[in-house]
């Protein structure tokens, strides 16, 4: 699978994320794209 795909994908052994994590990322994201969407209304 990673001789086929077209972009640099790299693998990092290791436990996987925290959910703190995972919820956290998803959060900022919503929090930068919540306002922007505000403005255009």
């Amino acid at each position: 699978m990673l001789e086929l795909t077209p972009v640099a994908v790299e693998i990092v052994p290791g436990d996987e994320i925290a959910k703190l994590e995972r919820y956290g990322i998803a959060a900022a994201i919503a929090t930068a794209i919540g306002p922007l969407l505000l403005a255009l209304d």
